[in-house]
């Protein structure tokens, strides 16, 4: 039993990371001389792996929809609150780690917006939709009962998701933007602990890739 409790979640994010890495890996053997073709490819690829992470949680979520619309102004100004709280720290970190300490950008972010200039369609969709969901499954609901105490739920699924964001890291020195993305990871983990419910985790999971995608276009 213990086995399989712990088995499921980290089998899960195992998966996960298999199936992106194929996805570039099929791409580098089907990709054309046109953009449209190639963005079409990718977004197909990464439909298929969102498709197969939904199905395979659908068990967990699916029941949540009902009790979200009947609590969703609770729910939502609760999340928009911590949202903000994580968000101002985010900023803060990250303004003192990219000006003062390593005077630049987390590598993540350097990979996501050469991702976005190579490939903005897929990388847009992917951004603001698909990753977002695909992580709040990954990083919250499927570790939902994992951890008896609340606290050690929100800061070990902050933490996990946090350390996600570092895989592309070149030095340790880089390992430093742990706490940028923590702040992050730990407010959408307190927002699914407190309301117990996994959509207002995914509407401000959305919210803030599409506000950066905004940011990150318009050259802000």
């Amino acid at each position: 039993m213990k086995i399989k409790k712990f088995g499921v979640p980290f089998g899960m994010l195992i998966l996960y990371f298999i199936l992106s890495n194929l996805e570039f890996i099929v791409f580098y053997f089907v990709k054309s001389n046109s953009l449209i073709v190639n963005n079409i490819y990718l977004v197909l690829f990464s439909l298929v792996t969102f498709g197969i992470i939904i199905f395979l949680s659908k068990n967990n979520w699916s029941t949540e929809w009902q009790k979200f619309k009947q609590n969703k102004k609770q729910y939502m100004s609760l999340a928009v609150k911590y949202w903000l709280v994580g968000f101002i720290y985010m900023f803060i970190t990250n303004i003192i780690i990219n000006t003062i300490i390593l005077k630049g950008i987390s590598p993540n972010e350097a990979a996501n917006r050469e991702l976005l200039d190579s490939y903005r369609y897929y990388s847009i969709l992917s951004t603001a939709l698909l990753a977002p969901i695909m992580e709040e499954i990954l990083f919250r609901l499927n570790f939902k009962g994992l951890f008896k105490d609340k606290n050690t739920f929100i800061y070990s699924t902050g933490l996990l998701f946090a350390a996600m964001h570092l895989l592309s890291s070149s030095s340790i020195a880089e390992l430093i933007y742990i706490i940028p993305y923590a702040c992050l990871g730990i407010a959408f983990s307190k927002i699914y602990a407190d309301t117990d419910n996994i959509f207002p985790s995914i509407f401000m999971h959305i919210l803030h890739n599409s506000l950066t995608l905004f940011i990150i276009l318009g050259g802000i």
